[in-house]
């Protein structure tokens, strides 16, 4: 780490990106933290005695030194307030809050401080701290997210949504937390995870791949995963994977930000089986969705609807 990006972060001058990746140096041994610290020690003499030489390098760390040792006990005062300054910057860097979110109709994909990997589907969000520097990764989540989560034993990675709480052991997974619907559902594609309901400690499960768990009636519910196609929605591929019209219906409308409605008293019976790529565009989908139902649709795209009759 440069020794000026350590001084511009006693002085509060560093930018955002800078700021990350001096926690980030901070948390990868003690000997970075034994090298702040007598930066620090030398950052905080010269707030008494000369801080005109404070971003000048090795050579006023030197002779900053030597005037330590002369007023050992004003600078055993500064030692404490320098601690708690430097402490009062990597709080607050935790205390910042990320938020991301993916427009409705869109992807988007980021990677966190970790090096883990987030896909969030239209409509989505994640909020996570600007520096993970405690015990334990915490995000949050709304919507559908994958998951591709940097394995790190000595601190967990963490998921919490409205109606339970995901601990994460190195692993690739799918969520969707949707308050508003009342769905919540967690797919397992690799690794470990330990889902615990929100009502209850008691109501929770172990995941192993392959496996996933869904919210019903209040309660977590284990099952098989009946395709992982279903989670191609991160390349832009809706799977067309079921005869029931309303799950695919809203496959769609979250892929492409519209609202599908049905005319007809009795839904189709979906018989195309197969892959679509969203960038084909809407009417494409809808054709492919429709095939040899005896089912047509109409398009209202100034109110962002599909009549389906």
């Amino acid at each position: 780490m440069d020794e000026k990006i350590l001084w511009k972060f006693l002085y509060c001058r560093t930018s955002p990106e800078e700021e990350s990746a001096v926690l980030d140096w901070l948390g990868e041994s003690d000997e970075n933290k034994l090298m702040f610290k007598e930066i620090e020690a030398a950052f905080n003499s010269s707030l008494i005695y000369s801080p005109q030489e404070a971003l000048s390098g090795k050579n006023i760390l030197h002779r900053t030194w030597l005037r330590v040792a002369g007023v050992a006990a004003a600078v055993a005062i500064m030692f404490g307030s320098g601690y708690l300054f430097s402490q009062w910057r990597i709080d607050r860097a935790c205390s910042k809050v990320v938020r991301i979110e993916a427009p409705a109709g869109q992807r988007v994909h980021a990677v966190l401080q970790d090096g883990s990997e987030v896909w969030l589907n239209g409509g989505s969000y994640i909020e996570y701290p600007g520096a993970f520097a405690g015990r334990s990764r915490q995000v949050r989540i709304s919507g559908e997210v994958m998951f591709d989560v940097t394995h790190d034993a000595g601190k967990p990675f963490v998921v919490n949504t409205y109606a339970a709480t995901v601990r994460v052991f190195g692993t690739k997974f799918n969520l969707v937390a949707d308050e508003e619907d009342g769905v919540f559902s967690a797919a397992l594609l690799s690794g470990k995870i330990h889902v615990v309901s929100n009502e209850s400690a008691d109501d929770c499960l172990y995941l192993e791949p392959g496996q996933c768990a869904e919210l019903k009636s209040g309660r977590l519910e284990q099952s098989d995963i009946r395709d992982t196609d279903d989670f191609l929605w991160t390349d832009g591929i809706i799977s067309l994977n079921s005869s029931s019209f309303s799950l695919m219906a809203s496959k769609i409308e979250r892929a492409y930000n519209i609202r599908i409605e049905l005319v007809s008293s009795e839904p189709p019976v979906i018989k195309y089986r197969g892959k679509i790529r969203t960038v084909e565009g809407i009417e494409h989908t809808m054709k492919i969705l429709l095939a040899d139902t005896g089912y047509t649709y109409s398009a209202d795209y100034e109110n962002n609807v599909i009549y389906v009759k």
